[in-house]
């Protein structure tokens, strides 16, 4: 009974990851984003800052455009720790790193700098993110 249940639980885990994985497509430098086009989140750019939520082990919104002097703020809504780490999980850029952020906690970062950064949580590889920083208007 009990291996019935954990090979329910492992094949559900297995589904959730896999369906997950398709509704992120990688985000690169070539200006890829998520898919499909509707379901993508984006947050209005703005002078000061702008809040980046992590719940449910997903950043949100995952890809922001900013203008540059604005700072981001990420805010871990989920009850266990998570990162915010520049580049991608196999190759980290070190422009910024949160290290460990824990439950109810925040980081805060300034791109001053135009350009898109790629970021990403160093505990759990599927969850990625991009900021793209224009000249201020």
């Amino acid at each position: 009974m009990v291996r019935h249940i954990l090979s329910v639980l492992a094949v559900l885990l297995f589904t959730t990851m896999t369906a997950r994985r398709r509704h992120q497509a990688d985000l690169t430098d070539t200006g890829k984003t998520f898919r499909p086009e509707e379901d993508r989140e984006k947050a209005t750019p703005a002078k000061g800052e702008v809040r980046v939520s992590i719940k449910n082990t997903e950043f949100r919104p995952a890809e922001i455009s900013i203008a540059s002097g604005v700072t981001v703020v990420w805010v871990n809504e989920d009850s266990f720790s998570h990162s915010v780490t520049a580049g991608t999980h196999e190759n980290p850029s070190g422009l910024f790193d949160s290290e460990t952020i824990e439950g109810e906690g925040t980081f805060r970062h300034t791109f001053e700098d135009t350009g898109s950064y790629r970021y990403h949580c160093k505990f759990h590889p599927d969850m990625i993110g991009r900021v793209i920083v224009q000249e201020e208007s």
